[in-house]
């Protein structure tokens, strides 16, 4: 197994070798300690086994593309963690924190992932004129395969069990990846170039039905089929800004172009795992802190006693920029500063 087998993990790797202008090298990875290549420890997901990929690939990268990828450690660390918060993004779903991993496979077909199996029999089929397919599909939670894979029959020994082609699915939360994924893996299932299709797709006016398919599909995801496309553009290394929107900055310079998984996922994908901004927290923490250190003095003068309105009021009436007339009311005070 390569890192060619991991689509997202190559991606990014390739985005990551070009910035620092030095070829990709294919190497292995391995589940086992003493395989060749990089070795990829206990994984619980396939999110997992791509970040540790990616990391082991810039650990690395002095003996395998003979240059530090990310020398910079600030850099590195933020690329690092604004990645997580991608494939986290892709293993969970908008409210979901946690998930449970059914180890057992189950087969499916390619019909029950209606919005694939539409595009094909609608637009791919009657396009290059190839028969319609319901190809099986194998469901489980594997860590050492890609999230979406396609087997030809015989690549993989099944023993006695019947041998067939089949397309693997890792089952992630975010459809609109998983979709655009299996939609890659779909077209070689009917060999099909998935590139030469979408260069084709985005060059005819079969663009319009696919667009507005993905937008009934996705109408109750704002995001949606913005990531469906975006993922596919990047994955295949498409690039065709007369009919995608780019999400990041329209950098025209060969070297900065597809960083939509280099960078991270779009901003509506982030928007549901990012958390709070705390520099303003953190500026504001010594004035909290004085603050309620002399609300506790107070309680103890007390000897123990709760700390009445009134007196909080006065402490934050002596904090303030100017002294305040305590004999005017509130609504006097506060008239200067209305705005009807």
């Amino acid at each position: 197994m390569k890192i060619t087998d991991f689509l997202l993990a190559q991606h990014i790797i390739k985005d990551l070798c070009k910035m620092e202008n030095v070829p990709f090298v294919d190497v292995s990875v391995s589940f086992d300690v003493s395989g060749d290549g990089i070795f990829i420890d206990s994984t619980k997901n396939v999110c997992q086994t791509i970040y540790k990929i990616v990391h082991s690939y810039v650990d690395n990268s002095d003996s395998i593309v003979g240059k530090r990828i990310l020398p910079d450690i600030s850099k590195r660390n933020d690329f690092f963690i604004n990645l997580a918060s991608s494939l986290r993004s892709i293993l969970y779903s908008e409210n979901a924190f946690s998930r449970e991993d059914n180890d057992e496979l189950f087969l499916q077909g390619l019909y029950q992932r209606p919005l694939v199996w539409i595009i094909l029999k609608d637009i791919i089929c009657p396009m290059y004129d190839v028969p319609l397919k319901n190809v099986r599909l194998v469901v489980g939670n594997n860590p050492q395969l890609d999230i979406v894979r396609y087997y030809e029959k015989g690549e993989i020994d099944v023993g006695d069990f019947e041998n067939y082609p089949f397309i693997f699915v890792n089952e992630v939360q975010n459809k609109p990846v998983l979709n655009a994924l299996l939609f890659i893996e779909s077209l070689k299932a009917f060999n099909l170039d998935p590139t030469k299709v979408l260069l084709d797709i985005f060059e005819s006016e079969v663009f319009d039905k696919l667009d507005g398919l993905l937008t009934l599909v996705f109408n109750d995801d704002v995001n949606g089929k913005k990531v469906f496309m975006h993922t596919i553009t990047n994955v295949l290394r498409i690039n065709n800004k007369k009919k995608i929107v780019n999400a990041q900055s329209a950098d025209e310079r060969p070297e900065r172009q597809n960083q939509f998984w280099f960078l991270g996922l779009t901003e509506g994908m982030l928007s549901k795992t990012r958390g709070s901004d705390w520099s303003t927290t953190r500026e504001l923490q010594p004035y909290v802190e004085e603050f309620w250190n002399k609300v506790e003095s107070i309680k103890q003068q007390k000897k123990g006693e709760n700390v009445t309105f009134n007196e909080l009021l006065q402490l934050k009436r002596d904090e303030g920029p100017m002294p305040v007339d305590t004999n005017r009311t509130l609504q006097q005070l506060l008239s200067s500063d209305r705005i009807w």
